[in-house]
């Protein structure tokens, strides 16, 4: 009987030891689902297109892991992303925006990082105590 019991707990673990090692070998799985949380400060025009650009690397799948940092550096006006992947590898994304020091020839923004954005990418109510300089070119 004791034999028995150990024949059954060794295929177990047997089993489930090269479950886990395919897996791994498998490499991340395609995120099956994105969704985006954005800060109160970012515009229409902006939310939509990162929306776009994540509906993009889900089609070529970009594992969750490297989405942070891809959207760092195609929006710098975003200061933190916050990502939490599920267990059906659904992935849900929280993005806050850099504060905004001063608007340089009213089109574009000096962010804190040092950063020079459009305007557009924040909404109005968001700018409205922005302080404006002008440069000559």
């Amino acid at each position: 009987m004791k034999f028995k019991i150990l024949l059954i707990c060794s295929i177990i673990s047997t089993t489930t030891y090269l479950f886990f090692t395919i897996q791994k070998k498998k490499g991340p799985l395609p995120i099956h689902k994105i969704t985006a949380h954005f800060d109160q400060q970012f515009s229409e025009i902006f939310r939509t297109a990162v929306k776009s650009f994540l509906e993009e690397q889900q089609k070529v799948s970009t594992p969750s892991s490297l989405l942070a940092q891809m959207i760092k550096d195609r929006f710098p006006i975003v200061d933190v992303v916050k990502i939490f992947t599920f267990p059906d590898n659904s992935v849900s994304i929280s993005m806050t925006a850099q504060e905004p020091l001063v608007f340089v020839n009213h089109t574009k923004l000096l962010t804190k990082s040092g950063a020079l954005v459009k305007h557009n990418l924040l909404t109005p109510d968001s700018l409205s105590t922005v302080a404006k300089v002008i440069v000559k070119e």
